[in-house]
């Protein structure tokens, strides 16, 4: 048999698998199950997983009590596969591991630890479809934490605790982190207790010091997602040393998060008011504000049709200035630096910004 009518054959194996009945699925699920942990056959192994997740979210009789009975090997077969999970399987997989964590109950829990990791470091995935699906996984194992468990926030703080790990890791697991303690805090922020997102925000700020722009990615995702969702009152006292931490930045990062660090400012403006930021900021930044403001006020005058009035009076002399709304000629060349991305990686990273938008979760 070739390899195409082997790949014929196991695809029109996924689309039968709605209509087997029990004795079926279960030759089927023997026969799968060994190319689980088959190395080095990642097109079988790919298979594998979408004939399981078919199997997982049959919606018959026959699926519903095939997958009661075999849960608990069900489980002891994903989590003994991880090692040797290929990256072309990795979407195919989490979508098995998100049915399975939807069954979860409380007596399985243990189950979450062991694929909490893998999870997590899927965030940081090329394919934007295995990022969804991990995401997608973390939000639902947040929802039976919470579903299953009496003391929500004591629940959520155990699931916080056991993300926040991570951030004691290498470079990549710890920027991972950070991606998924921003999607569990946007998502589940009115179940967390205070002394938790103070435990992230300090944990945050500390790692804004590093020199490594993979983990700073991190941070500013963070950042970017909290401002929006942290109560006032918590986030509020952690605003300086973030903006601390932007300035002192070294120059070669302070240019690589321009673009990043000027929405953060915008965000931070809506959320705080401009003399609180313009108070805290440091020098470089209180331009940048200032730029920010001026830029406000010429959309607004200009979405009422007041802007060549503005102009008129100015041209007369009979025209105030608002206070720091003016800039030197000097700070509008800092600004064009912000506006305009030049150099190596300056498409890749214009291409990143119009693809993100302005999504407090799209990293």
């Amino acid at each position: 048999m070739t390899d195409h009518v082997k790949k014929v054959v196991l695809e029109l194996l996924v689309t039968m698998i709605s209509h087997l009945g029990m004795e079926d699925l279960n030759t089927m699920y023997s026969e799968i199950v060994p190319w689980l942990s088959e190395p080095g056959n990642a097109n079988r192994q790919k298979r594998a997983y979408q004939i399981l997740w078919s199997i997982l979210e049959g919606n018959t009789e026959a699926h519903d009590r095939f997958v009661i009975s075999h849960l608990d090997d069900l489980y002891k077969h994903l989590a003994e596969s991880l090692a040797l999970a290929q990256p072309a399987a990795k979407k195919h997989r989490l979508k098995c591991l998100l049915s399975l964590v939807k069954k979860l109950d409380i007596e399985n829990l243990e189950f979450i630890p062991s694929i909490l990791p893998e999870i997590v470091l899927c965030v940081k995935e090329q394919n934007e479809k295995t990022r969804v699906a991990a995401y997608k996984c973390l939000t639902a194992i947040g929802y039976v934490f919470l579903d299953k468990s009496q003391d929500k926030r004591l629940a959520m703080k155990n699931y916080i605790e056991m993300i926040i790990a991570g951030v004691t890791g290498e470079t990549h697991l710890a920027s991972a982190t950070l991606l998924c303690l921003s999607k569990i805090v946007y998502e589940y922020n009115s179940h967390l207790e205070t002394e938790v997102l103070d435990q992230i925000l300090e944990i945050v700020v500390a790692m804004m010091e590093s020199k490594q722009r993979e983990l700073l990615k991190g941070v500013v995702a963070f950042i970017k997602a909290g401002i929006g969702v942290i109560h006032f009152s918590i986030m509020e006292p952690y605003v300086k040393p973030i903006l601390d931490g932007f300035t002192n930045w070294d120059k070669p990062i302070r240019h690589h998060f321009r673009s990043k660090v000027r929405v953060l400012l915008e965000r931070l403006l809506r959320r705080f008011g401009y003399e609180m930021i313009h108070k805290l900021a440091g020098e470089e930044h209180k331009k940048v504000v200032n730029h920010i403001v001026r830029e406000q006020r010429r959309a607004k005058a200009a979405k009422y049709g007041t802007v060549g009035r503005r102009e008129e009076k100015e041209e007369d002399g009979s025209g105030e200035e608002d206070d720091g709304e003016l800039q030197s000629d000097g700070d509008e060349e800092m600004m064009e630096d912000f506006k305009q991305l030049r150099g190596k990686g300056a498409r890749a990273e214009m291409t990143a910004k119009l693809v993100e938008g302005d999504n407090p979760l799209d990293f």
